[in-house]
C-alpha cells in the first residue's frame, strides 16, 4: 500500500505537493501555539526543577479565590514544619535603589527564606547561596544579582563576588550570580536575605508572603492538601481571631501561574483548529477531484479483484502519507514560529514573563505534531477512501451512464466541503475583523485623563536616609517643586498609584454606624 501510495503521489507531483504545503500550514501552526501554550499555560515555571512538585500555598477567605502573597511568617513556620513537605519557602517584594558601578538605577527585588534556592532546585553559576546565619536581624546585608542585572550593570564581571554594593544607600556585600534562565518571581533582579524582626515573625494577621513547598517524595498533592487543611482548622481553634472565616487554601504552583493567560491561549488554540480543518477541507477538495480522475485506473483494479476495503486502505494511505509529510512540513514550519514567538517581545517584557524565553520545539511538541498530523490524516482522506472505492466496473471502464451520476454525487460532496472552507474562514475573518476592532477602539478611547505630554517616573526613598516622617514628605515636596521649576514643564504632581495599572493600593471602608460582622465582608476600593 505504501509503495503504491507513493506511486501515486509522484504520478501527480503538482497535486501532492500543493496538499502537503497546505497541511504543513496547518498543523505548524497548531503546533506552534501548543508550544506557546505550553511554556505560558502548561509549563509556566520553565526555571524551577520539578515545578509539577511545587505547591502554592496560601491564607484566605474562605469564599475567596486563591491569591498570593497571603501567608504570615508564622503560618509559614506552622505549614514548612508538615512532614508532607520536603522544603518550603516564601518570598516578598521590594524595591532596591542600586548605586555604584555607574547612575543609581531603581530594581524590583525579592526578600527569600533559606529554602528558597532549594525549593527552586537552582544554584548560583557565581558565588554561593544564603548561609542559615544570615537569615536573622542583624546580620550581614548580602544579596545574589541575577544575571542579566549583573551583565548590564556590573559588566560581566566575575570578581564582582565578595564586593560591596549600596542598596538603599546601605553597603551590601555580593556572594553570588544566578544562571541566565533564573528569573524568579517574575522580574526579580536581585535576592536578599528574608529576615523578619520578632514582632513581624509573631504577628499572624500580616500576610504578606508568598509562599511555596515542595512536595516529599511519595507524597501526592491531594494528601498534602488535606494536611494543609486540618493544619488550617487547627490553627482556627488555637488563634480564633486570626483565623476566622478563613482556611489554607493549596494549588498546584504550575495551575497558578497558567492560570492568567489560559484563556488567551484557548482562544488561539481554537482559531489554529479551525485554520487546520480549512487545510483539511482544501485537501479533501484536491484528492476527490483527483479520484474522479482515477476511476478508471480504479475500476481496472476492482475488475482484477481488488475489494473497496482494499481500495479504501489504499486511499486513506495515500492521504496518510500526505499528512505526514505535511507533518515534517509543518514542524520546520513551528520550529521557525516559535523562534518568531519568542522573539516578539522586547527584553524588558520577557523578565516579566518567563514563557518568553521558555517557548521552543521540543519532543512533547513533535509528538503533538504527529498526532495532529495522522488525526488530519484521516479526516481529509476518509471521504476520498469511500468515494473512491465505490466503483462499478463497467461504468467506470465505460466511463459513461451511471457515472455521470457517481460524478454528481462527489461533486456534490466537494460543494459541501467548500461550504464549510468558506464558513469557517469567515469565522475567522469575523472574529479577527472583530479584534481589530477592538483594539482600535479601546486605542483612541479617552480614558477619562490626559495622557498626551505626560511623562512619569517612579522614585523609591531609601529608609536609611529617610527614617522621619517629615524627612519623607520633605524629599517629596522638594521633588515635586523642583520638577514643576523645570524648563517646558507647566505642572508637576505626585501620587501612590498611576491609572489604569497593575499596581493598586486599597482600603476597606464602612459607615461608622455599622459594625461588620467579618473581615472579608467589608467592602473595598482602590484609593
Amino acid at each position: 500500500n505504501i509503495r503504491m501510495a507513493v506511486r501515486a503521489l509522484r504520478a501527480a507531483p503538482v497535486v501532492s505537493l500543493l496538499a502537503i504545503l497546505c497541511m504543513g500550514l496547518g498543523i505548524g501552526s497548531v503546533t506552534t501555539v501548543y508550544s506557546t501554550a505550553s511554556a505560558f499555560t502548561l509549563h509556566p515555571l520553565p526555571q524551577l526543577v520539578d515545578p509539577e512538585r511545587l505547591l502554592l500555598v496560601a491564607d484566605a477567605p474562605a469564599n475567596a479565590p486563591l491569591r498570593g502573597e497571603s501567608v504570615a511568617h508564622a503560618t509559614f513556620n506552622d505549614l514548612a514544619a508538615l512532614a508532607e513537605f520536603s522544603v518550603a519557602a516564601v518570598v516578598t517584594g521590594f524595591t532596591a535603589n542600586i548605586a555604584g558601578y555607574d547612575l543609581p538605577e531603581r530594581a524590583n527585588g525579592g526578600r527569600v527564606s533559606a529554602g528558597f534556592f532549594r525549593l527552586a532546585g537552582r544554584t548560583p553559576m557565581l558565588g554561593r547561596a544564603f548561609l542559615p546565619e544570615e537569615m536573622v536581624p542583624g546580620a550581614g546585608r548580602v544579596v545574589i544579582l541575577s544575571y542579566g542585572l549583573w551583565q548590564r550593570r556590573f559588566g560581566a564581571d566575575p570578581s564582582v563576588v565578595g564586593r560591596a554594593v549600596r542598596l538603599n544607600g546601605e553597603p551590601w556585600t555580593v556572594v553570588g550570580v544566578m544562571p541566565e534562565d533564573f528569573i524568579f518571581p517574575a522580574g526579580t533582579q536581585l535576592w536578599v536575605p528574608y529576615a523578619p524582626s520578632p514582632t513581624e515573625a509573631a504577628d499572624r494577621s500580616r500576610r504578606n508572603l508568598f509562599m511555596l513547598a515542595r512536595l516529599a517524595p511519595g507524597i501526592s498533592t491531594e494528601r498534602a492538601t488535606a494536611a494543609i487543611g486540618a493544619l488550617g482548622a487547627r490553627l482556627a481553634v488555637d488563634w480564633p481571631a486570626a483565623y476566622d472565616g478563613r482556611v489554607l487554601h493549596a494549588q498546584p504552583a504550575e495551575a497558578f501561574f497558567g492560570a492568567g493567560p489560559r484563556p488567551f491561549m484557548l482562544v488561539l488554540l481554537s482559531a489554529v483548529a479551525f485554520l487546520l480543518l480549512i487545510a483539511c477541507a482544501n485537501v479533501a477538495n484536491l484528492l476527490l477531484a483527483r479520484a474522479t480522475g482515477r476511476r478508471r485506473e480504479t475500476g481496472v483494479r476492482v475488475a482484477l479483484g481488488a475489494s473497496r476495503g482494499r481500495l479504501a486502505a489504499q486511499f486513506l494511505t495515500e492521504s496518510l502519507l500526505i499528512a505526514l509529510a505535511g507533518g515534517v512540513v509543518g514542524v520546520v514550519f513551528a520550529w521557525w514560529g516559535t523562534r518568531a514567538s519568542a522573539a516578539t517581545a522586547p527584553l524588558e517584557v520577557q523578565q516579566y514573563i518567563p514563557g518568553f524565553g521558555a517557548i521552543h520545539l521540543d519532543a512533547r511538541a513533535c509528538v503533538v505534531a504527529a498526532i495532529v498530523s495522522v488525526f488530519s490524516g484521516v479526516l481529509f482522506g476518509l471521504a476520498p477512501a469511500l468515494a473512491g472505492s465505490n466503483v462499478d466496473v463497467v461504468t467506470a471502464l465505460k466511463d459513461a451512464g451511471r457515472g455521470e451520476s457517481r460524478r454528481s454525487a462527489m461533486r456534490r460532496v466537494r460543494a459541501a466541503l467548500v461550504v464549510g472552507e468558506i464558513a469557517l474562514a469567515l469565522m475567522l475573518v469575523y472574529g479577527a475583523a472583530l479584534m481589530v476592532t477592538t483594539f482600535r477602539r479601546l486605542s483612541v478611547s479617552y480614558p477619562g485623563f490626559r495622557t498626551d505630554h505626560v511623562l512619569t517616573g517612579a522614585v523609591t526613598i531609601p529608609e536609611a536616609d529617610y527614617a522621619r516622617d517629615s524627612a519623607v514628605v520633605q524629599f517629596w515636596e522638594r521633588l515635586r517643586q523642583s520638577t514643576a521649576e523645570l524648563p517646558g514643564v507647566e505642572a508637576a504632581a505626585l501620587t501612590t498609584v498611576l491609572p489604569m495599572t497593575w499596581e493598586e493600593q486599597r482600603a476597606r471602608f464602612y459607615p461608622e454606624t455599622e459594625k461588620p460582622d467579618r473581615p472579608e465582608n467589608i467592602p473595598g476600593a482602590g484609593f
